[in-house]
């Protein structure tokens, strides 16, 4: 195979590769609202930060599906994620770095018959 082909090819998969990536990592989530960054809003739903102890049923290893970014402004700034056992998305599991916290949905209030 020639060079050329071989760095054609080359250019061809990493291109390919980007558009996967960008694909997965760019979809956006929603948005996010407040000096704290505690209201956040997804597919027209308002979710609020909750660090109370009442959702020690739930971990970081609950985390399910990643939904996507939610932006502040044209910066990225959250990372979504779908929470396991929670067909109805009431609550919703939330990155900033290496910090995470649940987000619950407005005016919803958690049962404890999941544990």
């Amino acid at each position: 195979m020639s060079r050329n082909r071989r760095f054609a090819l080359f250019v061809l998969a990493a291109l390919a590769l980007f558009a996967v990536c960008h694909g997965y990592w760019g979809r956006e989530a929603g948005t996010v609202h407040g000096a704290e960054l505690e209201r956040l809003v997804v597919d027209g739903v308002t979710y609020l930060r909750d660090d109370a102890d009442r959702y020690q049923q739930y971990s970081a290893a609950d985390a399910g599906r990643y939904l996507g970014r939610a932006l502040s402004g044209d910066r990225p700034r959250l990372w979504v994620y779908a929470v396991k056992d929670d067909p109805d998305r009431n609550v919703l599991y939330v990155r900033d770095g290496y910090d995470g916290a649940f987000s619950v949905r407005e005016g919803w209030r958690p049962s404890d018959s999941r544990r």
